[in-house]
């Protein structure tokens, strides 16, 4: 056995436990961004599971079933809303031409009679998160700041223009108000943010894919072969990628993270086994 390969297997193994470990992982929240005449408003439909303390970074925490929590009492639920009024509240600050600006948080989901929580293909448990932000006197940018602890990204959508995104720790200036009072949408550096996250996605959180490339190239370690396969291998998970944002397809991540850590194994075995290829 050729002395790289043991540490190419034993990560394969190590992810493969991973895949089967957790249950439940959110990667990204994503709030719409709009302009009322009383409110700067956020809104978005939020994986319950993740925005609830007692199972936020809990690796064996399944995802929480919408048809369950639909049949909660009302005293049930003013017990949640308080729990993630206050996640919010630590997830997400702003700031006002420098000065912190507090927000409301509201749940229309419960303004409908009877309850009818966002549906979703899984039968996880969604909720609708309004962030109500009265808007302050005089210029200045408003400023969001992204403060999760669990390496999920922040995207918001503006009602024009393109998304803005943050990782964990990051900003976005979402609006400026000039000396007349006129907003203008504000300037975040979309394209760096969007190739901080696309880098981030492989290191250092992309060692699968980083592995499977490896494990093909010592198959066969030669530079053109290399390329071919690396740019079928993006091509393919960018298909992939675009079909489920879409809404086309829709898998259980559970049995996604297995099947990856067994491709990364199989590349390994091959490895061992069969001749170098070319």
């Amino acid at each position: 056995m050729s002395s790289h390969l043991v540490p190419l297997l034993t990560f394969a193994l190590i992810l493969l436990n991973t895949g089967l470990a957790r249950a439940h992982k959110i990667d990204s929240m994503e709030f719409n961004f709009r302009e009322s005449s009383e409110f700067w408003i956020l809104e978005g439909e939020i994986d319950l599971t993740y925005m609830l303390p007692e199972f936020r970074g809990d690796p064996d925490a399944e995802a929480l079933s919408r048809k369950e929590m639909m049949e909660l009492s009302a005293e049930d639920w003013s017990v949640i809303h308080e729990k993630i009024e206050k996640t919010a509240k630590k997830l997400l600050a702003f700031t006002f031409a420098d000065e912190d600006l507090p927000y409301l948080v509201s749940f229309p989901d419960f303004d409908k009679t009877p309850l009818l929580l966002p549906e979703e293909q899984q039968d996880v448990a969604l909720i609708t998160l309004r962030l109500l932000l009265e808007p302050s006197a005089g210029p200045g940018t408003l400023t969001l700041f992204w403060l999760d602890d669990l390496d999920a990204q922040l995207i918001i959508i503006p009602e024009e223009g393109d998304p803005y995104i943050a990782l964990p720790g990051g900003e976005i200036n979402l609006l400026a108000v000039d000396e007349s009072g006129d907003p203008t949408q504000g300037t975040q550096g979309e394209l760096f943010a969007w190739i901080k996250s696309g880098f981030a996605h492989v290191v250092p959180l992309g060692a699968d894919h980083i592995l499977f490339i490896l494990g093909i190239f010592l198959l066969c370690p030669r530079l053109k072969p290399l390329l071919g396969q690396s740019l079928l291998f993006t091509l393919a998970h960018s298909i992939t990628l675009t079909m489920a944002v879409k809404g086309w397809v829709s898998f259980n991540t559970t049995y996604i993270e297995i099947l990856i850590a067994t491709s990364i194994a199989w590349i390994g075995i091959e490895n061992l086994w069969l001749k170098k290829v070319g």
